[in-house]
């Protein structure tokens, strides 16, 4: 499921990611399909799992059940969406976009640069 692809191929850098199928109705003949990844580290913990040979791994508020490519939510065992290996490189942009997703940046100065550095301690103690 999420096992990294062994080194013997020309590119280490290759390895199989788990993607859920997002849609509202995943069981819908009619709706297109949806697939989101999952964040790395959850990927490498579903890795981690899958080659200790277990069963399935929990994930917050699902579980997956590997056998059976499903995600189950731990609230309801009926409502399972399907999951699936995709071979992607490592550098793949979605690996850590959740990590910057909501972070702007600016070209000016930090807010850092702008204050002396006593003065904004002083700042942060005054606002707890």
């Amino acid at each position: 499921m999420a096992i990294c692809i062994p080194p013997t191929s020309n590119n280490s850098l290759e390895c199989v990611v788990c993607i859920w199928q997002s849609n509202l109705n995943p069981w819908s003949k009619s709706e297109s399909l949806e697939w989101r990844h999952y964040s790395g580290v959850k990927n490498l913990l579903m890795e981690d799992v899958y080659k200790r040979n277990s069963p399935q791994v929990k994930l917050d508020n699902n579980h997956i059940v590997f056998d059976r490519n499903y995600q189950i939510p731990n609230i309801d065992r009926h409502k399972g969406r399907p999951i699936r290996g995709v071979e992607r490189k490592r550098e793949d942009k979605y690996l850590r976009r959740e990590r910057f997703l909501g972070l702007s940046v600016s070209s000016g100065p930090c807010i850092a640069q702008l204050q002396d550095p006593e003065e904004l301690a002083a700042e942060k103690f005054t606002h707890l």
